[in-house]
């Protein structure tokens, strides 16, 4: 289960890293449009290589090469970040940009405590490095008063936050859901035997634990079933055919106890059946009705059809508790299976 959810969050990184690279390509492929207008050619050709190492973190985020991916795109980013600022100046807010992927990721994603506060410092210490450039060194290109620049980038940062957050909180939402279901699932394969889809004896013992501790109704009749000459017809026949027979036999329950009802197999050829608010006379009756079902039923394989019946000893609960009352079952069926098999004794 730990490797599925490894799987599951290796995937949702993907989808981020894939998007996030996305609506980078496409702010500099706007910006490479734009610098070019203005003549600004060097600046152009930075903003083509960073489509250029954006389209290599897509390429990893799709291969599922995730980590490498990130790395390119923190590079990108701090790396824009700062050449940037230096030939652009400081003046069209160019120095905030590391803060679209920076923050949600340092935030979201499940990192370290140690690797989260690099994240989170490596923002400091950029924004820091490019105010001193800017100070100590004049920019080549400076955009002071740049009302296209300016409101590009400020709105470029909100929006790489805010779809960097939405992102992050669906990821971690389905992530969530993709665990719930997990979890329901494993507990049902941990409560249901494959081979008859019957619940199985851990079930079962969840189930009259919680029976015993609140006092549950306890008019209920109980019976252990037994197929007859299980054996003979896993020798004969050879093991694939008796798991044939266990699912028959599995499919014929299911049909013909309630869903207020348990039953589960007990172990090997051996069924628990826990018939709910039924007396004992009530509850033979429809032991039978299993029976003569079973006895009527045919198991076709390889064109040889199949035979077989069952024996079942009930008994309703026993005020001494639920292990008297299996005891009481358990000997019912002895005698049943002593006494010529193919019925139920109660």
């Amino acid at each position: 289960m730990n490797r599925f959810f490894k799987r599951a969050e290796n995937v949702h990184m993907q989808i981020y890293i894939a998007v996030m690279a996305l609506i980078a390509m496409f702010a500099h492929v706007i910006l490479a449009v734009y610098f070019l207008n203005a003549g600004l050619i060097f600046v152009t050709f930075v903003n083509i290589a960073d489509i250029f190492l954006w389209i290599v973190a897509f390429m990893f985020a799709l291969t599922g090469k995730t980590r490498l991916a990130s790395f390119i795109c923190m590079f990108a980013l701090i790396a824009y970040s700062i050449i940037a600022t230096y030939l652009l100046g400081t003046g069209i807010n160019v120095h905030w940009i590391a803060l679209t992927a920076l923050v949600p990721t340092a935030m979201y994603f499940d990192f370290s405590k140690n690797q989260r506060i690099f994240l989170l410092a490596s923002i400091f210490l950029t924004v820091n490095i490019q105010i001193a450039i800017s100070h100590l060194f004049p920019a080549p290109y400076p955009q002071y008063d740049n009302l296209f620049l300016e409101v590009f980038f400020s709105n470029i940062i909100i929006l790489g936050i805010i779809i960097g957050l939405i992102l992050n909180i669906v990821i971690r939402r389905r992530l969530a859901e993709a665990h719930a279901k997990e979890l329901e699932d494993f507990k049902l394969m941990s409560f249901v035997d494959p081979l008859t889809k019957l619940n199985n004896r851990r079930y079962s013992e969840v189930f009259m634990d919680r029976m015993q501790r609140d006092k549950m109704e306890r008019t209920c009749c109980f019976a252990l079933l037994d197929i007859d000459n299980f054996k003979n017809v896993n020798d004969t026949f050879g093991h694939n055919i008796g798991d044939v027979v266990l699912a028959k036999f599995g499919e014929i329950l299911r049909e013909n106890v309630r869903n207020t009802d348990l039953a589960c197999r007990w172990g090997g050829e051996e069924f628990l059946i826990v018939l709910n608010k039924c007396d004992l006379e009530t509850g033979y009756i429809a032991l039978e009705n299993i029976r003569r079902t079973v006895e009527q039923a045919v198991v076709s394989v390889d064109g040889n059809d199949i035979n077989f019946t069952i024996t079942g000893g009930a008994a309703v609960w026993d005020d001494e508790g639920l292990e008297k009352t299996l005891d009481i079952c358990d000997k019912n069926l002895y005698i049943g299976k002593r006494s010529g098999k193919n019925k139920i004794v109660v």
